[in-house]
């Protein structure tokens, strides 16, 4: 079968502009430009990022807060902390960077690697058991764990909390993970961060209404706009294109999925109203719900 070869082109005088201002060689250069880093300063902070300035908060990330009070108890309590990673490159690498870091500021840190042939992918009952039987009283997962709601629940039921650090694409029924009664204040923390992201002149609002027996949030910037075809997009798709404003700013998408799958599991829904060069809206709802508590006697 003959195959045809489409290279993408890009502005010439972008390349040589690079080239000069990198000093990085006419290929590098050319490279920069294709994934929409034409600006000298930000192809730069691309080659050269820093971890203070150029990285987003952890704590837009869900349940983050709650996950560190955690591991903070189980410093200071001296509990065995077992970091469960994968037995892939991320995994094996994320795994060893945890334990590292835990050993370093003085917690009792363990890891389990599962076998690949022998118990597969992810966190596995039989070895959770094993952990608890060995005073194991938080596992924090490393590179997944986001689809083993059987497992947590099995890791809860025998006294071990779970911690979830992954990045693979969630699924429908998110687990019971440690820091899920924060689930939706992160919803809002993430809305709020992305506005400022992208909000480089101008506000952002914040509301809350109750009307029809729910809540009302929304979260209004003056930023750039969502186009009308990717309104819907957003909250389903990971990766942006190279020149995407988004991209560039070094989000991924992912913030939005989990928020929308999040809002869904609380009986909400999230949507988002945008005219490009006006900003956006984003906003969920969730059901109003009244528990009574028993009178005090």
């Amino acid at each position: 079968m003959e195959k045809r070869w489409i290279v993408r082109e890009v502005d010439e005088r972008i390349v040589s502009n690079l080239s000069e201002q990198l000093k990085v060689s006419p290929l590098i250069a050319r490279i920069l430009g294709l994934r929409g880093y034409a600006e000298p300063e930000a192809a730069r902070r691309y080659l050269s990022s820093s971890l203070r300035s150029d990285l987003p908060s952890p704590f837009l990330m869900a349940g983050m807060e709650t996950a560190t009070e955690r591991l903070a108890l189980a410093l200071k309590r001296q509990e065995p902390v077992c970091v469960w990673g994968d037995y892939d490159v991320d995994g094996t690498t994320g795994a060893s960077a945890l334990v590292l870091f835990l050993k370093e500021i003085g917690a009792q840190a363990i890891y389990y690697i599962p076998h690949r042939i022998g118990e597969g992918y992810g966190l596995n009952i039989e070895g959770i058991r094993r952990l608890s039987s060995q005073g194991v009283r938080l596992v924090v997962s490393v590179d997944c764990g986001i689809s083993n709601y059987k497992e947590i629940e099995f890791a809860q039921g025998s006294g071990v909390d779970v911690v979830v650090v992954d990045h693979h694409e969630p699924p429908p029924d998110l687990p019971p993970a440690k820091g899920d009664d924060r689930r939706i204040s992160q919803v809002l923390l993430n809305l709020v961060g992305n506005a400022i992201k992208f909000t480089e002149a101008g506000e952002v609002r914040v509301q809350a209404t109750a009307r029809d027996g729910e809540f009302v949030v929304s979260v209004s910037d003056t930023g750039p706009g969502v186009a009308p075809a990717d309104q819907e997009k957003i909250f389903e798709e990971f990766q942006q294109a190279d020149s995407s404003s988004t991209k560039k700013k070094g989000g991924t998408g992912l913030g939005l999925s989990i928020a929308k799958r999040i809002v869904e599991m609380h009986g909400g829904r999230i949507w988002v109203e945008s005219s490009l060069g006006e900003g956006s809206t984003f906003s969920f709802t969730l059901p109003i719900r009244v528990e009574r508590q028993a009178a005090m006697s």
